[in-house]
């Protein structure tokens, strides 16, 4: 015969009698007289035991079914003898409970009895016989002498539980060691919400997993609930004190250049000074190649972004910031002279100097020299710096422009210069001051067998400055003082 779940059988006997009676625990019954799952008590001509709930004491039943025991049920247990009278009277004598089936629950509760008139408390669960005397006093039998209370289980609150901190970006998972069977288990915070997943007990450890989106950044002060199904919950006498550490997040970071080749200092800033920094070849890759705020790449031939991140006291890594290596590749400067010019070979971010001098303004790509000396021209290329000297003398183009018939006055002069040409060959002049920059062009007019032209230097600064004439696919250099 199948053995029905949740049934608790009690037997009594004594005097040569007995009799039996069923309380069974069914979710589909009610505490009232279910068909189904009750059956009245038919009283036999011998020894009756029977039970009922105190809020229906009208029927008596010798099978009493419950849809549930809550935190507490409390059933009364009746022993009665009827004679011919209907009047009841248990020979007096030496009777036992018997209390059976306990494991057919599936959950542990505790089996209570309260005999009343020997002023005893007996858990029958662990104690399953109960030996008592019944004599001619009616209150040793009857309805008034025996309960049986079914209570939920007794919670343990000294469980050991274990949890490690967490990053913001991570669920929590906390254990909970020798759980008990049926018992659920939650995480609630200090506003006493449940915050946690509800885990019912196993006899082993549980594990409550905690989303991230319940979780504050920083202490969060939690406390691990248990409960009998609907029985208030009480705490575990263990609190946890769960820290989510802050993903630290790089803030800046400063990019490192090298002229055609070398290594270069990459930093970061903004992790606090728990964190620490991290530097990766490649914004995918699973091994760092340094560490530290700064970090000295090997030496580069050509430009590479590198990848920064931070991590915190967990080691756990915020996002990567690219970072720029930047080799700077260029040609080396030079100088090249024509007729008295000097030119740079590059046109911009020039500055020239003068044995070692900065000539101040003079930032064009040519400079006309006014004296023999070492002239040098520094490049500036996003950062990096080329240059080249050229050693010039002023002599020969002085004795070039001698053979020329050319007259230019005054000279010195302090507004208008003129400038005469000794014969009839188209001829263009142009101006330049002393860094090379050309201000203003000189226009010639037949006069005869000559030529005359002018330019107007009364606006332009004092120094000295260059007229560069073209005739007969030459080209003639003139120097004329501004006072």
């Amino acid at each position: 015969q199948r053995q029905l779940a949740d049934v608790l059988r009690i037997k009594i006997y004594g005097n040569g009698k007995e009799d039996e009676s069923v309380i069974w625990l069914n979710e589909e019954a009610t505490d009232g007289a279910d068909l189904r799952f009750d059956a009245k008590k038919k009283n036999n001509d011998y020894l009756n035991l029977y039970s009922y709930l105190e809020s229906s004491p009208a029927v008596k039943y010798a099978i009493n079914g419950v849809g549930n025991f809550g935190c507490a049920k409390t059933f009364k247990l009746g022993i009665s003898d009827l004679n011919s009278a209907e009047v009841n009277v248990v020979p007096s004598g030496t009777y036992t409970f018997n209390f059976s089936e306990f494991e057919t629950f599936t959950e542990d509760y505790n089996f209570t009895l309260i005999d009343k008139f020997a002023n005893e408390v007996v858990d029958v669960k662990n104690n399953a016989d109960y030996v008592f005397d019944i004599t001619t006093d009616p209150s040793t039998f009857g309805d008034a002498r025996f309960e049986l209370i079914i209570t939920q289980p007794d919670i343990q609150t000294d469980n050991v539980i274990h949890y490690t901190d967490v990053c913001e970006n991570a669920q929590a998972l906390i254990t909970i060691e020798n759980t008990q069977s049926s018992i659920l288990y939650e995480v609630r915070d200090q506003q006493g919400q449940t915050i946690s997943d509800v885990v019912a007990g196993n006899g082993n450890a549980a594990v409550l997993s905690i989303p991230k989106e319940r979780l504050l950044n920083g202490i969060n002060n939690l406390m691990v609930y248990a409960k009998n199904n609907s029985c208030d919950p009480v705490p575990l006498t263990q609190s946890v004190s769960l820290k989510v550490n802050e993903i630290y997040s790089i803030h800046s970071v400063e990019n490192g250049s090298s002229c055609q080749s070398g290594s270069l200092t990459l930093k970061a800033t903004g992790v606090p000074s728990d964190g620490h920094y991290y530097w990766y070849e490649t914004e995918t890759a699973t091994e760092s190649v340094g560490t530290g705020s700064e970090w000295t790449t090997p030496v580069l031939l050509k430009s590479k972004t590198y990848y920064v991140a931070a991590r915190n006291a967990l080691e756990c890594e915020g996002a990567r910031v690219p970072v720029n290596a930047e080799v700077i590749h260029y040609d080396a400067a030079a100088i090249s002279e024509l007729e008295g010019v000097l030119r740079s070979s590059y046109a911009q971010n020039n500055q020239w100097y003068f044995n070692d001098i900065a000539i101040s303004g003079a930032t064009n790509q040519e400079i006309v020299p006014d004296k023999s000396g070492s002239y040098t021209v520094k490049v500036n290329i996003s950062g990096c710096t080329t240059s080249a000297q050229y050693e010039f003398s002023v002599t020969s183009i002085e004795e070039e422009n001698l053979l020329n018939l050319i007259s230019v006055y005054p000279n010195p002069v302090e507004n208008r210069v003129s400038v005469e040409l000794r014969n009839t060959a188209p001829a263009a002049a142009r101006i330049i001051n002393s860094v090379g920059a050309t201000i203003g062009s000189i226009y010639f007019q037949m006069d005869g067998k000559t030529q005359k032209g002018d330019f107007d230097l009364g606006s332009e600064p004092a120094g000295l400055y260059l007229i560069k004439i073209l005739q007969d696919k030459k080209i003639i250099h003139y120097k004329v003082i501004k006072k």
